[in-house]
């Protein structure tokens, strides 16, 4: 493929700008000749006087880069020819002498090369093949020529692979710059690429000599040459563009690896030992910034609130978002499958309803762009199904309010949607929760006269068919119950074998099905606590009530506590992580109780 005819002849121009030679060139304070800059009135001169059929700008580069030697012409020695010179001659083999701006002169000669071969699989040259391009033409002087097509490399799609393949070769920290990818269908080569280092200036060239057939794996010759055996003492990333920033894009916002996560599989895959950390990986800082603006780009308003009411509208969401509130800021979300599963759930069992709050999903944001939100909590309803062994979520809600009005608010909602009520419930010991669900699913409005029906079962004060017997009975979670008791302040200052027995005790307290058998642990647990002494009476030699009722903790503990050890040891084990988010609940809780 050949270019076009230049609408001036070279030779006009040499001329032109020979005429203009004093004006062009002139010499600084130290006696060294320069071109003027590309402002000066002598580059209007010289297109006028050529018949305007140059721009001003293009004759100017045509003498900066010093073509078809003009800069001799005008008296510049030979070494001045500008290193950014632009050839328009094909492109040589690597082992010839090439006038491109890229080429070796004789100052380069000393330097280090390498050559190697990059090898293209069929599926990466599917990906950076050349694509024909047509460009339409509004050339007056060509008024029946009104397109024109060229080959090119698809743009942002082949450097990140030929940036990866040069680290497979070489394993150095090289940050690989590609100027441009040149492909000529009928020339002396198909492909040639040139490239340099922005940290040691290293130049890379590389050459596909023949257009290779469908299907066949492809060899790109190529040449690095420079200074890259030195320590490079900057170290650059290359840019996320094409499959690059598409892969990074996949597993942090589609499949939710974090930045660095990402970052050490990248490592494990192209890192060998003892190897440099490779420019192709990108840095943490650039990843959250890709993610940041991915999530910003999916949104439908930058803001949070307009975005959820628009979504609201959606046919994808209307049927899952079913109340939003502005201030305080809530959220109530549950699909059709889910009320369909958890009403499937309760034809085969007895319901059974887990609700948990957690405080660290959410972040805050600002409402119509003005207010930020308080503390965001994601309140969940969670079943787990035993005969099928599974757990699924029932219902959501999102609330920078912790009260048990906002909480009871969302179970009602979730009620009305005609579905059975859970026949017991778990949650912490939150207040807010524990209200929230006592008005909700039992027939009590307050939490102290479901407390009062239940101590009544337990003397047996009622009967257990009584109209009185709640319709939900809750309980509190024993993770979070016996995590409040190992941070007993006073538990913290006692040895750990102390400490440990005390939580024994609770344990088997929890297991505990007699009330007489409870009331005896919780005294003799009570008689160690208060008393400063235990062991023998020095004077009767008989054991003092401390040292008895130790011995009784001792055996309850180390005896009826062995078939729920490990499921007491797992418990203190994981419940390490509740406080925040039960604080804040519980402060909401009193202070929504002073309010009223």
């Amino acid at each position: 493929m050949v270019g076009r005819k230049g609408a001036v002849p070279p030779s006009d121009i040499i001329d032109a700008v020979l005429t203009f030679k004093e004006r062009v060139v002139l010499k600084n304070e130290k006696n060294e000749m320069y071109i003027v800059a590309a402002t000066n009135q002598v580059w209007t001169d010289i297109r006028l006087y050529i018949g305007d059929r140059m721009s001003s700008n293009a004759i100017h580069t045509f003498v900066q880069k010093g073509r078809h030697g003009i800069m001799e012409k005008l008296g510049f020695p030979l070494k001045f020819k500008q290193s950014c010179e632009i050839v328009h001659t094909p492109i040589l083999p690597d082992d010839e002498e090439s006038p491109d701006d890229y080429s070796s002169n004789d100052e380069d000669d000393a330097l280090p090369c390498k050559k190697f071969v990059f090898t293209f699989s069929s599926e990466e040259w599917d990906q950076i093949q050349p694509q024909e391009k047509v460009f339409k033409l509004t050339d007056k002087s060509r008024p029946m020529q009104s397109t024109r097509s060229y080959y090119v490399l698809p743009k942002g799609t082949w450097t990140p692979i030929l940036a990866e393949h040069f680290w497979a070769h070489f394993q150095l920290p090289c940050c690989l710059s590609f100027r441009r990818g040149k492909v000529y269908p009928s020339g002396s080569v198909y492909i040639h690429v040139v490239g340099r280092c922005s940290v040691c200036d290293s130049r890379f060239n590389g050459t596909v000599f023949d257009k290779p057939p469908g299907g066949a794996k492809v060899l790109m010759h190529c040449t690095f040459k420079g200074n890259f055996q030195e320590a490079h003492k900057t170290t650059k990333k290359c840019r996320m563009i094409g499959p690059a920033m598409e892969k990074a894009i996949s597993s942090i916002c589609v499949d939710g690896l974090s930045s660095e996560t990402y970052r050490e599989r990248e490592a494990v895959r192209l890192i060998k030992t003892g190897a440099p950390d490779p420019s192709i990986i990108p840095s943490g800082n650039s990843l959250r910034i890709l993610k940041s603006r991915v999530t910003a780009g999916s949104r439908r308003h930058e803001d949070t609130l307009t975005s959820l009411a628009l979504m609201k509208q959606e046919d994808d969401f209307k049927n899952i978002i079913h109340d939003i509130g502005c201030d305080p800021f809530y959220l109530h979300y549950h699909c059709a499958d889910q009320i369909q599963i958890y009403r499937n759930y309760c034809k085969g069992s007895r319901p059974r309803l887990i609700i948990d709050a957690t405080g660290s999903v959410v972040k805050k944001f600002l409402k119509l762009s003005k207010q930020k939100t308080s503390s965001i909590f994601l309140y969940e309803g969670l079943v787990y199904d035993s005969q099928n062994k599974c757990s699924f979520k029932v219902t959501n809600m999102l609330s920078e309010r912790h009260n048990s009005l906002a909480i009871s608010n969302w179970l009602s909602s979730w009620i009305n949607c005609n579905v059975p009520r859970p026949k017991e419930a778990v949650c912490d010991q939150s207040m807010a929760l524990l209200s929230a669900i006592a008005k909700s699913f039992t027939q009590y409005t307050t939490l102290q006269d479901y407390i009062i029906i239940c101590a009544d079962l337990l003397t047996k004060r009622i009967e257990g068919n009584s109209h009185l017997v709640p319709h939900c009975f809750i309980r509190i979670d024993v993770a979070h119950f016996v995590k409040t008791c190992s941070n007993w302040i006073p538990l913290k200052t006692v040895p750990r074998r102390v400490k440990e027995v005390i939580l024994r005790s609770i344990g088997v307290l929890i297991k505990s099905q007699s009330l007489i058998e409870i009331k005896s642990m919780l005294l003799s647990l009570f008689v160690i606590i208060t008393n400063e002494t235990a062991g023998n009476n020095k004077r009767t030699h008989e054991q003092t009530p401390c040292e008895k009722h130790k011995e009784i903790i001792i055996k309850a503990t180390s005896t009826g506590f062995v078939d729920f050890e490990q499921q007491f040891e797992d418990i203190i084990y994981n419940a390490r992580s509740e406080d925040e988010a039960k604080m804040c609940i519980e402060e909401e809780y009193e202070r929504s109780n002073e309010e009223f």
